[in-house]
């Protein structure tokens, strides 16, 4: 298990940034780092996509409509995330929530990591904002880009869904990201007698 990873309250002299989802990410700083992974730490299942679900690093960074996020993996082959890749990006902000992770994952966070919003990115243009209900946030999602080039991906949430669950504007977020590969309600993501994730940071 790594460390816990938060962004923090911003001071009252920061101005809010936006990020442009456009997959380019030439927006991002380096204060946006939330944290760092090893490399090649991952459940390895040897399908030759392993390294694309390798997560080393995670940013976020609060702007004026959307929080933006952005994950850094060790190898995104191209196209991999049309089969071999989902990512959950789980965020906690308020006491309670859910602990088990979505898609029949079979795994469960700690109670004290209990999550509010758990964002299912299954591809560039296939995505869902779950609730700790399970119900969805439409276009709680506002955007997704993959780039193979970078080994990135980076997407934006409505800052008025975190709002709907209790989060106030510049308010600390716990975050914690899985990754799995497509299919893990007993198809090839299943892992027989254990959690589906393949990596896991915060």
């Amino acid at each position: 298990k790594s460390a816990e990873v938060y962004a923090v309250p911003r001071s009252i002299n920061v101005v809010l940034e936006d990020r442009i989802i456009d997959g380019d990410f030439l927006d991002w700083k380096y204060a946006d780092v939330r944290a760092l992974d090893n490399c090649q730490d991952q459940y390895r299942l040897e399908d030759g996509y392993d390294d694309c679900r390798d997560i080393v690093a995670l940013y976020s960074r609060e702007g004026v409509n959307n929080y933006y996020f952005r994950i850094d993996l060790y190898e995104l082959g191209i196209n991999s995330e049309q089969n071999y890749l989902d990512i959950y990006f789980a965020i906690d902000f308020v006491s309670g929530g859910q602990v088990w992770l979505p898609d029949f994952m079979e795994c469960q966070t700690t109670t004290d990591n209990a999550w509010e919003l758990c964002a299912a990115i299954y591809n560039g243009t296939n995505y869902k904002l779950f609730k700790s209900d399970w119900s969805e946030i439409n276009n709680g999602i506002t955007s997704v880009k993959f780039n193979s080039s970078l080994d990135a991906v980076e997407f934006a949430i409505s800052k008025f869904a975190m709002q709907s669950m209790g989060w106030s504007s510049g308010s600390p977020l716990k975050m914690q990201c899985f990754t799995v590969k497509d299919g893990t309600n007993d198809g090839l993501g299943e892992i027989s007698g254990k959690p589906d994730i393949t990596d896991a940071v915060g």
